[in-house]
């Protein structure tokens, strides 16, 4: 999961936001249908708003639906099932759950597998601010009618330290990485980014 500067790699990030002391989770059901689970791994009972999107994958919103969340501490459980008949989704389509109180990662579903899905993914739009020598923020904004997989920043510096990386952006979704380099000076210009 770590290179030999004990960066992260693409494992590590999504194995971070899948071990979250808070988690939002789909599982797919055998008769097509799909449930979303919540897992509340703290010592405090959990109550928040979440809200699921059925969405494609060129920006068009589907179906919204609004799904009360009280989890009692150090437990999973189902907060909600769509049959088959509700979700009527495909490959160019998906699933997204988010938290109305940013208590937990967003997280997806996807209809098909990731090399079946019917999509066009754009390059983000992207904006570095300068914070100090060793210090940079990342701006990324996918495209209006994208929906990019595996979005990475990499620098190449061996002591470089980001603050999230290796993850999706739903179409116009905004994220930010912050990069920081404990021994040797950062610049926008050696900014990569890469996303499937």
């Amino acid at each position: 999961m770590l290179d030999y500067y004990g960066i992260g790699k693409a494992g590590y990030w999504y194995l971070r936001r899948a071990f979250a002391p808070v988690l939002a989770s789909f599982q797919p059901l055998t008769d097509g249908g799909v449930c979303l689970w919540m897992t509340n791994d703290t010592l405090a009972p959990l109550s928040d708003l979440a809200t699921v999107t059925r969405a494609t994958f060129e920006g068009e919103t589907l179906a919204t639906d609004s799904v009360p969340i009280d989890v009692p501490a150090n437990t999973s459980a189902v907060v909600r099932r769509w049959t088959l008949d509700e979700l009527s989704g495909g490959p160019n389509s998906y699933l997204r759950v988010e938290s109305a109180n940013n208590v937990f990662a967003p997280n997806q579903h996807f209809f098909a597998a990731i090399k079946d899905l019917v999509r066009s993914p754009e390059a983000p739009t992207v904006s570095i601010t300068q914070e100090t020598a060793t210090r940079l923020t990342v701006n990324l904004t996918a495209a209006p009618r994208s929906y990019t997989i595996l979005t990475r920043v990499a620098l190449p510096v061996a002591s470089a330290r980001y603050s999230d990386n290796a993850f999706d952006l739903a179409p116009s979704e905004r994220r930010e990485v912050r990069i920081e380099s404990h021994d040797a000076p950062i610049t926008p210009e050696m900014v990569d980014i890469r996303w499937l």
